[in-house]
């Protein structure tokens, strides 16, 4: 195998490998994005859990049914 050849070939792998790097790169964004995105969903599901743990632990709130169990009768 010639210089020549070798050195076309290690050009061809590291371009290869470049394209292959950014690829990488790009997916790691995307990555950190979703998670970053899912925590804030998280955190917004939490708060809202809590304010209705404290609106239904609430004996007195009048907007909550006392039956919320019981069906409801239908209009005939």
């Amino acid at each position: 195998m010639s210089v020549i050849r070798v050195e076309e070939d290690i050009k061809r792998a590291f371009s290869l490998q470049d394209i292959e790097n950014y690829r990488l790169k790009q997916q790691i964004g995307n990555l950190t994005f979703d998670k970053t995105h899912m925590q804030q969903q998280f955190v917004d599901l939490d708060k809202k859990h809590k304010e209705l743990d404290f609106v239904i632990g609430e004996d007195d709130n009048p907007e909550l049914p006392q039956n919320l169990g019981d069906p409801q009768p239908q209009a005939q």
